[in-house]
């Protein structure tokens, strides 16, 4: 089997497991089991949908930049060889993690649900205190100046520039 094969088959093995569990599985558990508090936006409800999309692909663009750049997958059992730059990187260093928040607000947009909106935050929270205690330290050990040259010119999440 193809080395790209393999890689492609192993992301997906990952993307069934945590990314689905937190971007899918927890909310749809909030909705059915602890969705105390709702409110309703009625047609603006469906802006979520798009949310939805843009965070699925940004998602699978990630794993594409992943596989065939990095030499690797998401899971951190077979991280890239290299230090991805290019495509959706060069705006951003945490795409899947930006997926994954859209894709929960997304979610909390369209079925209307404070507790899902309520979960979307403190997954930020979690992915943010993640990203900046393990994930960034353990990069720049892995890859070193280049790693925190990339830090300098690419925000974390994304960079929003306002005109006065």
């Amino acid at each position: 089997m193809k080395e790209t094969t393999k890689l492609i088959l192993k992301t997906v093995a990952f993307s069934l497991t945590l990314p689905l569990l937190f971007a899918f599985v927890f909310p749809l558990i909030i909705l059915f089991y602890l969705n105390f508090f709702t409110f309703e936006i009625y047609y603006l409800k469906y802006t979520g949908l798009a949310f939805i999309i843009i965070g699925i692909a940004i998602y699978v663009i990630s794993c594409y930049y992943f596989i065939f750049y990095g030499k690797g997958t998401p899971s951190p059992l077979d991280s890239p060889e290299k230090l991805i730059t290019e495509g959706i990187y060069k705006y951003t260093r945490n795409p899947m993690y930006l997926s994954g928040i859209l894709m929960v607000l997304g979610e909390a947009i369209f079925f209307e649900s404070f507790m899902i909106l309520l979960y979307s935050f403190l997954l930020f929270l979690v992915y943010h205190f993640f990203i900046v205690f393990y994930e960034e330290p353990h990069l720049m050990k892995k890859y070193g100046q280049i790693y925190e040259e990339y830090m300098k010119r690419t925000p974390r999440w994304i960079r929003i520039r306002l005109k006065y």
